[in-house]
């Protein structure tokens, strides 16, 4: 007999073996199929021969450089940057812990110094994030649900696009980190509310202490998951005080104390005591003494509710409203002693309202289900696949077993966490990273619990949505690889052929503007600004190392800056336009038809339409009128660029027109000489560059009653204007007289003085008449 048990115990052990075993393999292959479209898909676009390109790359080049000067400065952290929103100190309003996390992850690798291995760096942690939180997800519903939803919400959230974009190889945004720490704060959360014993609602302290850092992470990654914060308390609160068993009702607020204590602690040294020039010193919305002080006064609360409850015996009703009422009591003393919690408040609300005209503009900002206030289900279908429709009836079967105890009671805080961020993606696409989790797992949960009849329509419903997004989606990036085995060039659309653009074009304006002091001393003064359309600010300021006055954080990096851009940009008059840019120390600036990329619609006489219409020379206004040439600005470098449709700007010219163009505010030089009294006087002068374009500059001014003319030239004749060369001097003419005259770079650069040629109606051997070919064409 003992024989047979042992042979059947080994059987059973030998069994168990080759379960784990083959659990296991089917867990990495999900995660390495996951990690290899992360990786591999955007490798075409995004590895190329001049570098990383990021896709669709905004705050990523922020990033950037913000890791780059922890590489060089480490364990410092870029809080005040001279870059952002010239002549001002911008505040980074981004919490530390994604930028100095990966500059410890880069310094090893030999980043410091080599941007090149920076960047590689960089690239490779957003898909290994990706894979991360794709095992947490499957821990998630493997100990809640089973192992078949463990690897349903796993596989599924290894094909999600809304998954797959936000964690890709470069996407190196700090949302692919939070959605980390948001799943860590759900996976912890869960956890700890599926505890029902009183005996192991005290004893597994480590569970208090592993949620509170859960709870201090998530912040210190992102600080609009005060939002996630908030659910996760509202439901651990609703959990506890509806509980019936008042000795685990009170181990639960002691436990939840404990995790607020540590959250406290955790996150005090990195917010306590800090203060904001725009925020002030107690904002939700940025690092401040609002969160120490916010997660301490939960403890508090807690822990007075824990020994109040262990003291008397109440029942639940009792309990409830002794804790509403101490917590209605602890918000109003708040509410009352601070008064700048309610304006900061007000902002953070001001963000799902889009009460800032510069919210207007950014897209991440526009609601999933409608455009244009036309419903429309492709765009959640092409994020989370046709799962996306059950999302709220998962929910509700969720919430209707977890009510008859048929599920623990960490699947409370799921059915909150899935419809709030149901709803918030709903309002604003942003938020399609913290739905894909709580989606999949919804996934899992109905493949393990579906009846066994059902469950393989249910895979097969399942693996179709998923094949039928992936074939939508990845379908692209395939393309591109065989694009790129034939030697060609991947097929970049909008944003991405945009980055790839404008990464060369900044990089020239690095190569060939003054350096600047301060690109990792953020006590330097730099000496001049870059002005650009807001949404081009992040990248041309890495690339180029050179400061913006405004960026992709729009009115958050100097309202004064955001607005003198639109001054800019929209002004009719170049008098006006270099008040606004000199106010601002601005030397450079790039011109493209979207102008300050926040303005209205841009008429002919704008410097929006001047610069990138007209290339700075002569135009025509909407009634036809002449619009002489501009002259204290010059053309330097010049790429051509068509917007893709999701590159429309409310303000933006016609596409056809497309270019980004540098150019560069200088005095000009004076060109003074003589003519007739009252005749017009004209200065041309011809340009190309290495492309054999041509560049005609143009300007004319009339002779005063004493014979006296002025001309204010921007280019000069002995050096290059950036790519453009002169082919000889400027043609100097009346209507009865030409001559020539050669302008310095000095002059240009200083307003120079420089005497002209004399074009009065006499003998002088400097003049002959003015029969020329272009002549007579302008005169037709």
């Amino acid at each position: 007999m003992r024989a047979m048990r042992g042979t059947h115990g080994a059987a059973a052990r030998e069994e168990n073996g080759v379960l784990r075993v083959r659990n296991s393999l089917t867990l990495l292959t999900i995660l390495a199929f996951g990690l290899a479209i992360r990786v591999l898909l955007p490798w075409p676009a995004v590895v190329t021969n001049d570098g990383i390109i990021p896709p669709g790359g905004a705050d990523e080049f922020y990033h950037l450089r913000r890791i780059e000067f922890s590489v060089e400065q480490f364990p410092a952290v870029l809080e005040d940057d001279p870059y952002i929103g010239h002549p001002d100190v911008g505040e980074v309003v981004w919490p530390p812990l994604w930028d100095l996390g990966i500059a410890a992850v880069a310094r090893p690798f030999g980043a410091a110094g080599d941007r090149g291995r920076l960047e590689a760096v960089v690239a490779a942690v957003p898909p290994l994030i990706g894979i991360a939180s794709i095992f947490l997800a499957f821990a998630i519903a493997r100990r809640h649900f089973g192992r078949r939803a463990g690897w349903t919400a796993a596989a599924l959230l290894a094909v999600m696009p809304a998954h797959y974009l936000s964690s890709r190889l470069a996407k190196s945004d700090h949302h692919v980190g939070a959605m980390l720490a948001t799943t860590w704060l759900l996976s912890a959360g869960m956890r700890w509310l599926s505890v029902t014993s009183t005996r192991s609602a005290v004893l597994p302290w480590r569970m208090a202490i592993e949620l509170g850092l859960a709870l201090a992470c998530v912040l210190m990654v992102w600080t609009g998951a005060l939002l996630h914060v908030g659910i996760l308390l509202a439901t651990s609160v609703v959990v506890l005080l509806a509980d019936r068993d008042p000795q685990v009702a009170c181990a639960r607020a002691w436990s939840l104390a404990i995790a607020c204590a540590v959250a406290a602690l955790a996150i005090a040294p990195f917010s306590l005591g800090v203060t904001w020039r725009e925020y002030g010193g107690f904002s939700p919305l940025v690092l401040s003494t609002f969160h120490p002080v916010f997660f301490a006064s939960g403890a508090l609360i807690l822990a007075v509710c824990g020994s109040v409850w262990a003291r008397f015996d109440w029942g639940r009703g009792q309990r409830s409203g002794f804790g509403l009422a101490l917590g209605a009591l602890g918000l109003s003393a708040v509410w009352l002693g601070v008064p700048e919690l309610g304006n900061a408040l007000a902002t953070g609300a001001g963000w799902f309202q889009e009460s800032e005209d510069f919210q207007a503009q950014v897209l991440e900002l526009k609601p999933m289900w409608t455009a244009a206030g036309v419903f429309r289900v492709s765009v959640p279908q092409l994020l989370f696949t046709h799962v996306v429709m059950l999302a709220l009836p998962l929910a509700g079967w969720l919430a209707w077993r977890a009510a008859r105890g048929a599920e623990d009671s960490g699947a409370w805080l799921l059915v909150a966490w899935s419809v709030a961020f149901f709803a918030a993606s709903s309002s604003q696409i942003r938020f399609s990273n913290e739905l894909a989790v709580p989606l999949a797992l919804l996934a899992g949960f109905w493949v393990q619990r579906a009846r066994s009849s059902q469950r393989f329509a249910t895979v097969a419903a399942l693996s179709l949505c998923a094949v039928i997004t992936a074939w939508t989606v990845y379908a692209g990036p395939v393309r591109d690889w065989v694009r790129t085995s034939q030697g060609e060039q991947p097929l970049r659309l909008g944003s991405d052929e945009r980055v790839a653009a404008l990464i060369p074009f900044a990089r020239w304006l690095g190569d060939h503007s003054p350096v600047t002091p301060g690109w990792l001393d953020p006590e330097a003064t730099p000496g001049y600004a870059v002005l650009t359309p807001w949404g081009q600010g992040h990248l041309v300021r890495y690339y180029a190392r050179r400061p913006m006055v405004q960026d992709n954080f729009g009115v958050y990096g100097g309202r004064e800056s955001y607005e003198a851009a639109e001054r800019y940009y929209g002004a009719e008059r170049e008098a006006i336009a270099l008040n606004a840019a000199r106010e601002r120390g601005v030397r450079y600036v790039l011109a493209s038809p979207e102008g300050s990329g926040h303005g209205t619609r841009y008429s002919r006489r704008s410097m929006t339409s001047r610069l990138a219409r007209d290339r700075g020379g002569v135009g025509r206004g909407e009634a036809g009128e002449r619009l002489e040439a501009l002259r204290h600005h010059r053309l330097l470098h010049e790429v051509a660029w068509r917007p893709g449709i999701d590159e429309q700007y409310p303000g933006a010219l016609d596409p056809g027109v497309a270019a980004y163009r540098w150019f560069e505010i200088v005095e000009g030089a004076r060109v003074v000489g003589r003519a007739a009294p009252g005749s017009s006087v004209q200065a041309r002068l011809v340009l190309t560059n290495e492309t054999g374009q041509t560049l005609r500059y143009e300007s004319a001014a009339r002779a005063s009653a004493d014979g006296r003319y002025e001309l204010t030239l921007p280019y000069p004749t002995d050096e290059p204007s950036g790519t453009w060369r002169t082919n000889g001097p400027y043609t100097v003419r009346t209507a009865r007289a030409r001559a020539s005259v050669e302008v310095a770079e000095s002059a240009v650069m200083h307003g120079d003085t420089v005497p002209g040629p004399d074009l009065a109606d006499s003998p002088a051997g400097n003049t002959t008449p003015d029969v020329s070919p272009s002549r007579k064409r302008t005169d037709r």
